[in-house]
């Protein structure tokens, strides 16, 4: 395994927060590819990032085993599981290609995980569990951790071997999902206890800000911003101008996106209904305009 070195940057935390109710959704403009991991472990996957050449990171998983998996923009699939782990997988990758995950080994909890090329890294933050949800070309990385078992998860930000905390003003859980190259942080947060839905966060410049999908009770979870300020939440595009746009995979019955690049191509996974209960699960690539 090899030792992690970053940069830290510390920033003071204000609270600033606003809720986007009024925005108006309409079907964004996408060009689609389509694929799926190798079998064995096509039987569950999902698409969770992509990086600025289209090369998508998520997790794969035979009956028995879940790998980190990454699909190449050549149509390779690489897995990879850390050695006596049975739960691996990958959440984003940078510029650099570093992918961000975390796994579990049988004495339960999860470990934060850092892998460039061959070599990996754990990091870990709480007493209990650790996954690493993002990380940017400067290699800033997002998370979170809990202290024990049931506890709430806590938001941090990890450089340069230093810890800074994530939290949302006055909330009792805060998730990050994805830093940009820009520092800027998306993910969610709730209030009062994990009965009530979580909604939205942006952290920028040390500010706090709620963004919700709008007319939804289901809750907000912010997955991923590029370098254009472009936010993937749920199966909609938030642009920086406030237009909200739904990405709809041709056919599907259900479309998930979970990660978008500097170039607006959004990566996730798209449900097929062939009836009398049979499903069918493609990952994806769309090319999305503006």
């Amino acid at each position: 395994m090899t030792r992690i070195t970053d940069l830290f940057l510390s920033t003071a935390l204000l609270f600033c927060a606003f809720t986007l109710a009024s925005a108006q959704t309409t079907t964004a403009s996408c060009s689609f590819k389509y694929f799926t991991p190798p079998s064995p472990y096509n039987a569950a996957f999902e698409a969770t990032g992509i990086n600025h050449y289209g090369t998508v990171v998520g997790q794969a998983s035979s009956s028995t085993v879940v790998k980190g998996w990454t699909h190449f923009t050549n149509g390779g699939n690489s897995l990879f599981a850390v050695p006596g782990s049975n739960y691996t997988s990958f959440s984003k990758r940078n510029l650099n290609g570093t992918v961000v995950g975390f796994y579990q080994l049988s004495s339960g909890g999860t470990s934060g995980l850092v892998v460039n090329g061959s070599s990996f890294a754990t990091l870990n933050r709480g007493a209990y569990s650790t996954v690493l949800t993002g990380i940017n070309k400067s290699n800033t990385i997002v998370g979170a951790y809990q202290n024990s078992y049931g506890d709430f998860e806590h938001g941090f930000r990890y450089n340069s071997g230093h810890f800074s905390s994530i939290a949302f003003p006055g909330a009792v859980q805060t998730v990050p999902h994805a830093v940009n190259d820009n520092g800027v942080i998306v993910g969610e947060y709730t209030n009062v206890n994990l009965e009530h839905a979580p909604h939205g966060f942006i952290l920028r410049n040390g500010v706090y800000k709620t963004l919700d999908i709008p007319n939804s009770s289901a809750g907000t979870a912010l997955g991923d911003i590029n370098n254009n300020g472009v936010i993937v939440a749920a199966a909609n595009l938030v642009y920086k101008n406030g237009v909200w746009k739904k990405v709809v995979v041709p056919n599907a019955y259900e479309t998930f996106v979970n990660g978008i690049n500097d170039l607006n191509v959004v990566t996730g996974v798209a449900n097929y209904n062939l009836g009398n209960n049979n499903y069918v699960w493609k990952g994806f690539t769309g090319n999305c305009s503006f």
